[in-house]
């Protein structure tokens, strides 16, 4: 009785709210896509790719690392006691095979970026079939892709930064970020094809918005917790937790290319339907 109920009500709804009808739209070809099982096998890969992109940062972090260095900074920025930890320990041991994590870190992201061009690809095709064709466009767009999620790594990871230092409120900064990560967004979702940018702006918000949301749980609520879980489960736990993580950034990317393909969708009946009319 409940869930005829709820149906009947979500279906009254949807019939009075555009937004409403368009979200139910939005369920059902997630489902017939299997959007979950696609955002599972893309957080797959983000997580492979992320590794080396760690690697890359520990050996950077050893070239630049010295004790004094490392109290100055964390004073500045106002990092919490784990974080400050973590790099000490880090920047200790980077520092003496930090050419060798450096070049073994941009080999394996070459190939990790390959890998994951292909997946995001994939989740293009199964939402529009033929819009990513397996040619050589497949290298520029993996490029295109790689260059995006590194400036999403920097902006993640400099957000916070910029914050402490320059004592931004918490709200101007999610603002500020929604954009940064929507301008971001729109290179990932047009991958490739046609038509202008404006086309894929509302997915590219939807993307921004989800994104944002991550992060600011990340930032504010997740340290407490990721001290407990390394204390509890050690590597593990952290690991676990950037998983999720990535399988909601996955869930995101999968949302937003099916809100551009609906809308799209629906701007190309209302020519037809003005026209029955008119006839």
């Amino acid at each position: 009785m409940r869930t005829t109920a709820a149906r009947e009500g979500f279906a009254s709804a949807a019939g009075r709210f555009p937004a409403v009808r368009l979200t139910g739209r939005l369920l059902r070809r997630d489902l017939e896509i299997a959007g979950p099982l696609l955002a599972a096998a893309l957080a797959f890969r983000l997580f492979v790719w992320l590794l080396p992109c760690v690697l890359i940062l520990v050996a950077l972090l050893g070239f630049w690392w010295s004790g004094t260095a490392l109290g100055e900074f964390v004073r500045t920025t106002g990092l919490s006691p784990l974080t400050a930890s973590l790099l000490e320990n880090v920047g200790r041991q980077a520092e003496q095979s930090r050419l060798i994590a450096l070049g073994v870190g941009i080999g394996s992201l070459a190939i990790a970026s390959f890998t994951l061009g292909r997946a995001l690809d994939g989740v293009a095709n199964r939402v529009r079939p033929g819009s990513c064709p397996r040619d050589f466009t497949a290298l520029a767009r993996a490029g295109r892709y790689t260059a995006v999620l590194l400036g999403i790594l920097v902006a993640c990871l400099g957000g916070p930064l910029l914050e402490a230092v320059l004592h931004i409120p918490t709200a101007v900064m999610s603002v500020v970020m929604i954009g940064v990560f929507a301008l971001l967004g729109l290179p990932l979702l047009r991958a490739g094809q046609p038509g202008p940018y404006r086309a894929y702006l509302p997915g590219a918000v939807l993307f921004g918005l989800g994104l944002e949301g991550l992060r600011a749980v990340a930032v504010h609520f997740l340290p407490g917790k990721l001290s407990r879980a390394s204390e509890l489960y050690g590597t593990l736990g952290v690991a676990a937790a950037a998983l999720v993580w990535l399988m909601l950034l996955a869930r995101f990317v999968v949302l937003a290319h099916l809100l551009n393909l609906l809308l799209s969708e629906q701007e190309d009946l209302l020519p037809r339907s003005s026209d029955d009319s008119t006839s």
